[in-house]
């Protein structure tokens, strides 16, 4: 065989050889393809619908802790409620007012397509009784029974109003103007800060400095006040002394940002025994659960606390009103609970609007200053 017949086979066997690779991969293309539309169209046999009896029980389920979340929210506890198949039996303080209670959950129910079978007052026992229906057929039979002996479970209230400096404004006199007890948190460095400072001395207002602090991942905001990791112990503690200065009149201080600051030890020993120093009290705004604030505050027994609930992390009024609701139901639970919100138009506008209905139900909106009294008084009594 010549060279020349040589190539010319080698060249042919090649080009066979591909062929028979570019038909298997065409091949498999083809049964991927296939696979996937099986594969896709047989997930969507598996998850079926939800069928209607299935839809009816979560449907429920949600009219029930509706029902719970409206009781609590007036101070009624968990152990004054007591259940037998389709009715609650709920013994109410003489002080709460029943008819209210049944209209708010007659209200609260409804979007749930709920409806009332029948509501009447028990003459001779005052027991009033409200059947909630669902698709015409009862659903909950409650049974309110007044007992003068039992207090609501209100508590201790304490709202923190972070970020104030940026401005002055007409949202910011309305904050001024709410006739309940808050505390303004007031950021320092800022064009308007030592204004509203003074604003608040004149308006009896207690303050915290809203100490600046270095976040983990958001952008830093250029301030002399700012806490950084990377500040010495001595920096670290003359900042905490001129932001003193600048608000004598505050009794503490909550953190701005600072999630990477709050974790890191060092920082945070450095900083709260200054302000110890300052005879400032440290409120942890728990930008982060790394946080080792209180931790620490509590080793060098430094007066401190935790914010239990951010009131308006989502800027909606609805969201806004059911942070605040919890925040109740924490103050139920544990006479006293620490919020934080902001400068912002739907927070002033739930907190016109509902506060003054939790006081109604006794709840008592404090200074945080009353918080750290309550919180010695309760440790003196556990001693």
């Amino acid at each position: 065989m010549s060279m020349q017949q040589q190539h010319r086979f080698f060249s042919s066997d090649f080009k066979a050889i591909w062929k028979k690779i570019a038909i298997g991969i065409i091949i498999v293309v083809l049964f991927l393809i296939i696979f996937n539309i099986f594969f896709t169209s047989g997930e969507a046999i598996i998850s079926r619908p939800v069928s209607k009896a299935e839809k009816d029980i979560i449907q429920q389920e949600e009219i029930a802790t509706i029902i719970n979340n409206t009781l609590f929210q007036y101070g009624i506890k968990t152990e004054w409620i007591t259940q037998t198949q389709e009715e609650k039996v709920i013994q109410v303080p003489g002080t709460l007012p029943i008819i209210q209670i049944c209209q708010e959950i007659v209200n609260n129910t409804r979007p749930k397509q709920t409806e009332i079978l029948n509501s009447y007052e028990d003459i001779k026992t005052g027991t009033i009784i409200l059947e909630i229906g669902y698709k015409k057929k009862l659903l909950y039979r409650l049974k309110f029974i007044r007992d003068d002996s039992l207090l609501p479970g209100a508590g201790k209230i304490a709202i923190i109003i972070d970020d104030f400096g940026h401005a002055i404004s007409g949202l910011v006199q309305e904050f001024f103007d709410l006739d309940f007890s808050f505390t303004i948190s007031i950021i320092p460095g800022l064009k308007y800060s030592n204004q509203i400072s003074e604003h608040a001395l004149l308006n009896e207002k207690e303050i915290l400095i809203h100490l600046p602090m270095e976040p983990l991942n958001e952008k830093v905001e250029p301030n002399p006040f700012l806490i950084l990791t990377s500040l010495s112990d001595e920096e670290i503690r003359t900042r905490v002394q001129k932001a003193k200065q600048v608000f004598p009149q505050a009794i503490g201080t909550n953190n701005h940002q600072g999630s990477k600051a709050t974790a890191d030890e060092r920082v945070m020993r450095t900083l709260l025994n200054e302000l110890k120093q300052q005879k400032l009290v440290f409120v942890d705004s728990k930008t982060t659960n790394l946080s080792v604030g209180n931790k620490i505050a509590n080793e060098i027994n430094l007066p401190n606390a935790g914010r239990d609930i951010f009131l308006d992390h989502e800027d909606k009024r609805a969201a806004i009103k059911n942070q605040l609701m919890e925040l109740a139901r924490l103050a139920s639970k544990k006479r006293y609970a620490i919020g934080i919100g902001h400068v912002k138009p739907n927070t002033l506008k739930v907190l016109k609007e509902e506060v003054p209905g939790l006081q109604r139900l006794g709840y008592e909106f404090v200074f945080i200053s009353e918080i750290f009294n309550l919180k010695q008084d309760m440790k003196m009594v556990n001693k």
